[in-house]
């Protein structure tokens, strides 16, 4: 792990450009960053994609691992980043701890919103092998995200996805899992108390504000038995494409 890494794990503390220091958030843990670094190892991307910058956790723990393979091209999407965008104001944090760690070089930033940039990438023929996707948590977003980077990503490439105890993440992840040209690749599960809380809320939530019949087919045991069975339990969810997408146009797998 790059010693600057560390050391912002360790202190909870982010320093930014003003010399300021800041609060750790909205970041994924060292389990789930090691578990990234082990995917990119093994499958050695030639490019990567990344969307949700926030303070650049993730992205640190990405490209130490892409430096490892000798990959020097991680795609970076982030509204929030350099502009104040609804509900995110990063200040520029991650792209600074980047440029901190010697990574910045490796960096082709987009400051614009997923659904906007990545059909971009795809009509200029862009091709990946590795994609974190941690950005707008709706079902709608992450099923818009992941249309696209299917359409980018080459055979034997990774998909990741954070947050996968999210229900609107793990909905998304019944489907995908299900595509013909895809396996399940791992998960982690970590014991993050904030990220816990946080998803016990969002449960008490959903099941207050949605209809109770629409909660229970969200949440009912069969449904979680097979998401184990699946090995799609976890806190961040890695699932690899086998082939070219064969669908036809009538297909479709409840989820």
């Amino acid at each position: 792990m790059h010693p600057y890494l560390q050391g912002i794990l360790q202190t909870k503390q982010v320093t930014g450009p003003d010399a300021k220091l800041h609060v750790l958030e909205s970041a994924i843990s060292q389990e789930e960053g090691l578990f990234l670094g082990e995917i990119i190892r093994h499958i050695r991307p030639k490019a990567s994609l990344e969307i949700g910058l926030a303070q650049g956790i993730s992205a640190m723990f990405i490209c130490d691992a892409l430096k490892e393979v000798s990959c020097s091209k991680h795609i970076v999407i982030d509204p929030g980043q350099l502009e104040k965008a609804p509900h995110d104001d990063w200040q520029g944090l991650g792209l600074y701890n980047l440029q901190q760690c010697g990574f910045r070089e490796m960096i082709d930033f987009h400051n614009g919103p997923s659904e906007i940039v990545l059909p971009k990438l795809v009509a200029r023929d862009e091709r990946i092998d590795f994609a974190f996707v941690d950005g707008w948590h709706t079902l709608d977003q992450v099923m818009v995200d992941f249309y696209y980077i299917n359409r980018m990503l080459n055979i034997g490439g990774v998909v990741a996805f954070d947050d996968a105890n999210w229900p609107s993440i793990r909905k998304a992840l019944r489907y995908f899992s299900q595509y013909p040209g895809y396996r399940v690749l791992g998960a982690v599960q970590i014991d993050d108390e904030r990220k816990a809380s946080l998803s016990k809320r969002l449960f008490k939530i959903l099941v207050w504000a949605i209809p109770h019949r629409f909660g229970r087919h969200l949440f009912r045991e069969e449904l979680l038995i097979a998401d184990d069975t699946r090995g799609i339990q976890g806190t961040c969810v890695a699932i690899q494409k086998m082939q070219e997408d064969q669908r036809t146009w009538t297909w479709f797998a409840d989820f």
